[in-house]
């Protein structure tokens, strides 16, 4: 079934048949034949979500680009599949520099910073930068992380951070900004850091902190999910 048994079945065993949305999966067959994985997922998440995979002295490989794939498809179900609208003409960019991986957000793009292109970014990152950038273009700048200037949810711990007995244990290192120095008690990190978990369904609800974390992310997104 091509490893596809979304859309394949294999009823007589030789030969895959397309059980719906045929067309679309020949489109997507034929663009991976032409493209090669790489070029395949670069393509599908330009046209899918408006974001351009750059290239800057490191090059995207498969399994980061999967990966983002698999974070801006979270995203745009949340949105209701409104990212591309939201995000379209932005990019993420790859380049050197760091220890393993750090990321940072602009209006227009977010770097991402990587020892060598092996270094597989997890799906935390590319959640928590996306939440970054929802943030910072133009047309919602500060929109999301505004509303908390001034204050100290409480869903965030003593020291500054989400606090991560709120979470679920979904997402690898989900307390995002915990990791970098200087990024404790800034309300642009409670917010990427509160979004990245709310996509993930990694905010245990049954506590009221965390309900209300995660009431919060879903309260801010819900003018742009459902305009």
């Amino acid at each position: 079934m091509r490893n596809n048994p979304v859309n394949f079945t294999d009823p007589t065993g030789h030969i895959e048949a397309c059980e719906e949305n045929c067309g679309e999966q020949r489109r997507l067959n034929r663009l991976y034949d032409l493209l090669g994985v790489v070029g395949y997922f670069k393509h599908e998440i330009k046209g899918q979500f408006g974001i351009e995979m750059v290239d800057n002295g490191v090059k995207w490989a498969k399994d980061n680009l999967m990966t983002a794939y698999h974070a801006l498809s979270m995203i745009n179900q949340k949105l209701n599949g409104n990212l591309k609208s939201m995000l379209g003409g932005t990019s993420f960019e790859l380049s050197g520099g760091g220890n393993k991986y750090y990321g940072w957000t602009h209006p227009s793009k977010v770097e991402f910073h990587v020892f060598d292109g092996n270094y597989k970014i997890p799906l935390t990152n590319f959640l928590h930068e996306t939440g970054h950038l929802l943030d910072f273009v133009p047309a919602t700048a500060d929109v999301f992380s505004g509303p908390l200037k001034g204050t100290t949810p409480n869903w965030v711990d003593s020291n500054g951070y989400v606090d991560a007995n709120l979470l679920l244990g979904k997402l690898y290192q989900p307390v995002q900004a915990k990791y970098i120095s200087g990024e404790d008690f800034d309300i642009n990190e409670y917010w990427a850091d509160a979004f990245a978990n709310y996509v993930a369904g990694n905010i245990d609800l049954s506590n009221p902190a965390g309900k209300d974390m995660h009431d919060y992310v879903s309260g801010a997104l819900s003018p742009y999910a459902n305009p």
